[in-house]
């Protein structure tokens, strides 16, 4: 168990999702976490931290050892309570706190009527946790708004704890975790493939999970899978099909352009949400190329954008075949079209769709 308030000293900052794992993999279990970000990145990391922390001979005992809270309606007072609670035929407790507000701004805060002197209770049990109990607070949100980095309250968590970032993972550690899971399938899978993968399905780790799986079965006795695998048998997330869909136009290709525009709707994609994906990648391609312009470089417009590192690549690439005046009017041209499908003056959002990309392909 790690002792009270004992942490890496040289980690700065919040933690990836990565680290953690790969920390919990190793059997160390802290006192404290706070995780906040992406619902499936949370899930994830408390299934793990579940099995850490009761790791070992199962005594059919966890269930007294385990309490789950709702964040918004439970004291801290009551949370402070179960946490010092002692063990029973367990090495240790887990107490998580579910859709805890204690980190927000204070404006979101103030709505929340917990009993007097709740973040001073709270500050003090950072301060000097119980070491046989592991309190993880769990706040969902992608948004920066999610937590406030000023609060004493957030600064005590880092210094005693662990703040963990699950609003995304990394690039490299995604491709690092791609290439883990393949060899959890008996299977290899080089660098360049990993990241060819997450271009093609996305970086959602539940859809790369099950597509390493389809792919290890496909490979057979192949030991390695390959790019031409990839291509031939993962199912392109609906981003990467947009991808596909504004080269092709950007290419002047109708042929493929409406290939690819098909097969999202025969997969289910609704008209109307390609429709706003195709606004969303519009106008991130404009703002990369404005960024540009104004001298921001590439590594700087993830933070910018708040978008994955490869969606910056990609958007510089396509941005390079149009000027932003075209850009900027082609958003006004989607936009006009939804209104119009909205107000029942085109028939149908594929018909909206069709037009435009048949439109933006006829003054090529």
């Amino acid at each position: 168990m790690v002792k009270q308030g004992e942490r890496d000293r040289g980690k700065e900052g919040p933690w990836s999702f990565v680290d953690t794992m790969r920390e919990l993999d190793r059997g160390r279990v802290r006192s404290l976490y706070f995780l906040y970000g992406n619902d499936d990145l949370i899930s994830r990391a408390v299934r793990k931290l579940e099995q850490a922390v009761f790791a070992g001979p199962d005594t059919g005992l966890v269930s007294m050892n385990y309490v789950k809270l709702d964040g918004a309606s439970t004291e801290p007072h009551e949370v402070i309570s179960r946490c010092s609670l002692a063990p029973f035929g367990t090495e240790r407790r887990l107490v998580i706190v579910e859709d805890a507000p204690y980190f927000s701004p204070a404006r979101i805060t103030k709505k929340v009527k917990f009993g007097e002197g709740w973040e001073e209770a709270l500050l003090d049990y950072f301060q000097n946790p119980v070491v046989s109990t592991c309190l993880a607070v769990l706040t969902p949100g992608k948004s920066d708004e999610v937590v406030d980095r000023r609060r004493k309250l957030f600064k005590a968590l880092q210094r005693f704890g662990v703040a963990v970032d699950c609003r995304s993972i990394p690039q490299d550690q995604l491709t690092e975790w791609v290439r883990k899971e393949a060899i959890g399938r008996s299977k290899e899978i080089s660098r360049p493939v990993a990241l060819k993968l997450i271009e093609v399905v996305g970086d959602n780790l539940n859809q790369l999970s099950s597509e390493l799986t389809k792919l290890a079965a496909y490979a057979g006795d192949n030991e390695r899978i390959t790019v031409e695998m990839v291509e031939r048998v993962a199912v392109p997330s609906p981003q990467f099909s947009i991808f596909n869909l504004l080269d092709a136009v950007f290419e002047n290709r109708p042929d493929e352009a409406f290939r690819v525009l098909k097969r999202m709707l025969d997969t289910g994609e609704e008209p109307l949400m390609i429709m706003h994906m195709l606004v969303r990648q519009i106008r991130l391609i404009y703002w990369v190329k404005v960024l540009t312009e104004e001298g921001v470089g590439s590594r700087e417009m993830p933070a910018v954008l708040k978008i994955h590192p490869f969606v910056v690549q990609k958007c510089l690439g396509q941005g390079r075949a149009v000027d932003t005046r075209v850009l900027r009017e082609k958003m006004e041209d989607l936009l006009e079209i939804e209104a119009k499908v909205k107000s029942g003056v085109i028939r149908s959002p594929q018909l909206g769709i069709e037009m435009f990309v048949s439109h933006w392909l006829d003054a090529s």
